[in-house]
């Protein structure tokens, strides 16, 4: 079962992530979305791979990787994939760039924080490390998780000033 996709701010790219349940884990696929081809298969490595989401300015995704045990956030140039970069410390989910690509937000799936960290596009070369700036905890966020580590149950209303959450177990 396909989770929701993210959309480049083009609507020429779409990623997704497959069945989490499926042997090796959940992958991430893109497909041009103008172009009659087949989906390739973005991230695969040996370990689940799920919830991108692609920045407003299209040059780079977010998404979770369970490399180390532990699911973490990282970030890759797009559609480059250039060297990828960790940023959650602590265990990390559902990843969701700020509308004006100034700040990362996910969910600390140690603490159930909604963590920020600056991350100034306009100062980013594709193909290179993503710099980052300060992290910050916004707000405790327990009761409020998806029932999929797969699957992201928040998101920012549309004043971009409020934070809105999906139900919870």
């Amino acid at each position: 079962m396909a989770r929701p996709p993210a959309y480049s701010p083009d609507d020429e790219w779409i990623l997704w992530t497959d069945d989490y349940n499926r042997p090796g884990g959940a992958k991430i696929w893109v497909k041009l979305t103008a172009r009659d081809q087949e989906a390739q298969l973005l991230l695969g490595s040996n370990f689940p791979e799920f919830s991108p989401t692609i920045s407003p300015n299209g040059e780079w995704i977010a998404y979770v990787a369970e490399n180390d045990g532990d699911d973490q956030v990282y970030v890759q140039s797009f559609p480059d994939m250039g060297p990828r970069r960790k940023v959650s410390t602590a265990g990390g989910r559902q990843p969701l760039w700020s509308s004006d690509g100034l700040e990362l937000f996910f969910r600390d799936y140690e603490s159930g924080d909604l963590i920020a960290v600056q991350v100034p596009l306009d100062e980013q070369r594709p193909g290179e490390e993503l710099k980052m700036g300060e992290f910050g905890h916004l707000f405790h966020t327990i009761g409020t998780h998806s029932a999929s580590p797969s699957s992201t149950n928040w998101d920012f209303h549309p004043d971009g000033d409020l934070f809105v959450f999906v139900g919870g177990q």
